[in-house]
């Protein structure tokens, strides 16, 4: 416990920090005065705000049950990769495009014409991805640096002394990863966000399909790839793949097909039949 942490290894960890706050800042800057000038940033607070609503609140109540470790079930869930995966995976998928359909349908209808809504795709997705971008590695960066300044100080172990069993492994293991940080996790940690942010892109046209057309078949195609995308992850958290970075490749892998089809679907919108609905809508 009293193993100093370097000075190198903090300055990593604020690097990620700030890039994990600014990522998001700089994509819905570009965004806005590059690609779509008196775009208003409405859709991106949307977006960040529907990301807490739905995944991070809505989406604790089932994971608590199924993976709280207090009961049978969540012991069965916790100690089987396949139901850990199909379980994590669909609720991620479910409550995560869910929420995306919700705000497309309720709270920005007004997006109907085509430049509208590449400024929804764009914006809402930049809060969507934003926020979780700034809450994964901007905000755990941040965590990462208040406990080196524990350590370093000496501090850490008025919180360690009462820890026993588990507990002190999790805080140990913790520090371990913290004092290791380096460029790698860095540039680790930006190329998971950058893929990430492209998956909400991708999917919000998927979406966005779904609702100007009234076909819930899109909105359940977006559930599955979306839950597709997070089985790598969870295959990595279970124990079953063992590189981060064959992991992140999959994702990338992923991440392209996903993009590639949200390309086909947005062409798709472009055709004069489908052009028929929003001129109607804007009449």
């Amino acid at each position: 416990m009293s193993t100093m942490i370097s000075l190198q290894t903090i300055l990593w960890s604020a690097l990620a920090a700030a890039a994990g706050i600014g990522l998001p800042v700089l994509v819905l800057l570009v965004w806005k005065f590059k690609f779509c000038r008196g775009a208003k940033l409405f859709p991106a607070v949307v977006g960040a705000v529907t990301f807490v609503v739905f995944a991070q609140v809505l989406e604790g109540v089932p994971k608590a049950i199924f993976f709280g470790g207090g009961t049978g079930v969540s012991q069965y869930v916790l100690t089987h990769a396949w139901a850990y995966t199909l379980i994590g995976c669909l609720l991620a998928g479910v409550f995560e495009e869910v929420g995306r359909y919700l705000a497309f349908r309720f709270l920005l209808k007004r997006y109907t014409n085509r430049r509208g809504a590449v400024t929804f795709w764009i914006g809402c997705r930049t809060g969507h991805g934003g926020i979780e971008a700034i809450l994964v590695l901007g905000l755990t960066a941040i965590n990462n640096i208040a406990i080196a300044q524990l350590v370093n100080s000496g501090s850490i172990e008025t919180i360690t002394n009462g820890l026993t069993g588990a507990q002190l492994d999790q805080v140990q293991a913790q520090i371990a990863a913290v004092a290791s940080f380096g460029a790698a996790n860095l540039l680790l940690g930006l190329a998971e966000r950058a893929i990430a942010m492209t998956l909400h892109i991708s999917l919000s046209v998927v979406v966005f399909r779904a609702v100007r057309q009234r076909k819930a078949g899109y909105l359940g195609l977006a559930v599955a790839l979306h839950a597709l995308f997070d089985v790598p992850a969870a295959l990595f958290q279970c124990g079953v793949l063992h590189s981060t970075w064959l992991v992140e490749a999959l994702l990338l892998v992923l991440c392209l097909g996903c993009a590639a089809y949200a390309k086909k679907q947005y062409c798709a919108l472009q055709e004069p039949e489908q052009q028929t609905l929003f001129d109607k809508e804007e009449r």
